[in-house]
């Protein structure tokens, strides 16, 4: 039986280390190794081949490196790569390789047999992890801190980046931020049901003064609210020496996405949901708002650091050294996206360049003939396609074909296992991208 190799997950994997610490030259790919029914190869010899290529997912190699190796009993691998035995490539080393002249892409093949007769199974964009070896030649990172789904640990200068998960080195410190503490379970540890915030109190000797000036610990809190006399248990009195009632009485609003204290600070609580963006939807996740449109009379090949959102084209347009030689893609159900590097031909099509965003993961799969391969998508993930499939030239989920076309699709979207097969005579291109569940 053919085997072929489907990405299931990948992990950037770096040893961060505070002060002068140095950062490994290597990071980890993880995947699972499956057949063509999408069944694991549990406990088997493979060989791998990893390629760092430049510019595109065609680009030339600027380094190349093999390993020999088997899955575990769920058909899992994982390779460092950057210890692999060197192959060549421009660079003379993993060390030398220049990350700011990026874009980068990471190929994979494989010989499931375990021999060098390597077959390709993918490429994807390096988008920020592996960049932690050109921050350790900056020598610093002003943009502290990101997280993909949750928690900003605002107290590193290492700009450490985490692309699935909360950051929090310190889980009992938490998160510090224009004199608020941000937790998932909304709870502000400054925000005390309907109470007072006490920024004024004169030399700390007033902790919270209640909006009904009555406040008791064990005893009593003075009746005279200006004076504003607290008592301990042994009824030793204190002065308040901000006379002046009103001024210690702050109120709470919000608008949006932000909390505010009267005459004092402010906290954003969703800030890091890419969602927030003006006009993002499904469709546009990135938003529109900043966009640069244009005009594609041709062709068009996405600068670095950038996606391209198509708004209006022909029903079709090439992707030129994608798939096959033609690289023929059908621009529905909703419109294309490319990423970076990717060039946009026999377009004659509006749209817009926007920045790339660290939540939003673009892709661009070839799914073969008559179910020649497949693409799963990894749990926890969602697939947005984009575009790719018509009515007469649909995609199989699990196996099944389904007529998504009964009726208008804006949006098709796979969720994270399901796998996705081509059953028709002809190469299908999707390209979409893919997104955290949370």
């Amino acid at each position: 039986m053919k085997k072929h190799f489907f990405l299931l997950t990948m992990v950037w994997g770096f040893s961060w280390a505070i002060a002068i610490a140095q950062a490994p030259q290597a990071f980890s790919y993880q995947a699972v190794a499956t057949d063509d029914l999408g069944r694991e190869l549990t406990e088997q010899a493979i060989g791998i081949r990893a390629s760092i290529l430049q510019g595109s997912p065609s680009g030339p190699a600027v380094w190349v490196e093999t390993h020999a190796l088997s899955t575990d009993e769920f058909g899992l691998f994982t390779i460092p790569v950057g210890q692999g035995a060197a192959q060549g490539g421009g660079a003379p080393s993993f060390a030398a390789i220049d990350w700011n002249a990026g874009p980068y892409f990471l190929r994979i093949d494989l010989d499931a047999a375990g021999g060098t007769n390597y077959i390709f199974v993918g490429a994807t964009q390096l988008m920020s992890v592996p960049y932690a070896l050109y921050g350790e030649r900056a020598g610093r990172a002003d943009a502290a801190v990101y997280a993909d789904s949750a928690a900003v640990a605002q107290r590193s200068q290492q700009a450490v980046f985490a692309d699935s998960a909360a950051v929090a080195h310190r889980a009992q410190e938490a998160i510090e931020a224009l004199h608020a503490v941000y937790a998932d379970t909304a709870d502000f540890s400054y925000l005390a049901n309907q109470a007072a915030f006490a920024f004024q109190a004169a030399n700390a000797d007033l902790a919270t003064l209640a909006a009904t000036a009555t406040l008791a610990t064990t005893a009593t809190f003075a009746n005279n609210a200006a004076q504003a006399q607290y008592a301990d248990t042994a009824g030793t009195a204190l002065d308040d020496l901000d006379k002046d009632p009103a001024n210690e009485l702050q109120s709470l609003s919000i608008s949006g996405d932000t909390v505010r204290i009267s005459d004092g600070n402010f906290i954003t609580l969703s800030s890091a949901s890419i969602f927030n963006a003006p006009g993002a939807t499904l469709d546009f996740p990135e938003g529109t708002e900043n966009g640069d449109f244009v005009y594609v009379f041709n062709s068009l090949t996405v600068p670095a650091g950038k996606n391209f959102y198509i708004t209006a084209s022909q029903s079709e347009l090439r992707l030129p050294g994608v798939g096959n030689a033609l690289g023929r893609h059908f621009t529905s159900p909703s419109l294309p996206m490319a990423p970076a590097g990717t060039t946009v031909a026999s377009c004659r099509c509006v749209g817009f360049l926007i920045d790339q965003s660290p939540y939003i993961n673009p892709v661009v799969i070839v799914l073969q003939p008559n179910g020649g391969n497949s693409y799963q998508v990894p749990p926890g993930r969602y697939f947005v396609i984009k575009s790719g499939v018509t009515a007469a030239m649909p995609v199989s989920f699990d196996n099944a074909v389904i007529d998504f076309f009964s009726a208008p699709v804006k949006s098709l979207i796979a969720p994270g296992g399901v796998t996705l097969r081509n059953p028709n005579s002809e190469e299908i291109i999707l390209t979409g991208y893919l997104k955290n569940n949370n």
